[in-house]
C-alpha cells in the first residue's frame, strides 16, 4: 500500500479548487471540504503506519 503525503495547505487548496471546478460555489466547496473531506482525510491518515511506501510531495 502506498501513502501519498503532501502539505495540508496544498491538500486543502487542491480539494477546494477541484470542487469549484466541478461546479460547487466556493462557500459550498469550503463547507464540503471541512465536513466531508476533512473526516475522510483523518481516517486515511490513520493508515499511514501500515503503508509499504510513503510518497511525500512538497507542493
Amino acid at each position: 500500500m502506498w501513502f501519498l503525503e503532501l502539505p495540508e495547505d496544498v491538500r486543502l487548496a487542491r480539494l477546494l479548487a477541484r470542487h469549484v471546478a466541478f461546479g460547487r460555489a466556493p462557500a459550498d466547496a469550503q463547507g464540503w471540504v471541512e465536513a466531508v473531506d476533512g473526516p475522510n482525510a483523518t481516517t486515511v491518515h490513520a493508515t499511514r503506519a501500515r503503508a509499504d511506501l510513503i510518497v511525500q510531495l512538497k507542493a
